[in-house]
């Protein structure tokens, strides 16, 4: 069995299906956990794409040392 991606349009939807960085040029979005793992390398990959990011973490010391 092949599985298929949930995320690819079938013949009445659109196809969903994108990649880090594709149209996130000028977009503002919200990080929450941006002050470390995977939330933190999410926050600066967005920002590197373009994106205006929001970060978001209850740990604040971790927070700002976010290179954002």
């Amino acid at each position: 069995m092949t599985a298929t991606p949930s995320t690819a349009g079938g013949p009445d939807l659109p196809d969903r299906s994108w990649h880090l960085g594709a149209g996130l040029e000028g977009r503002a979005v919200i990080v929450t956990g941006a002050a470390g793992g995977i939330g933190r390398a999410t926050a600066i990959s967005m920002a590197a794409a373009g994106a205006r990011v929001a970060a978001i973490d209850r740990d604040e010391p971790g927070l700002r040392s976010n290179p954002l």
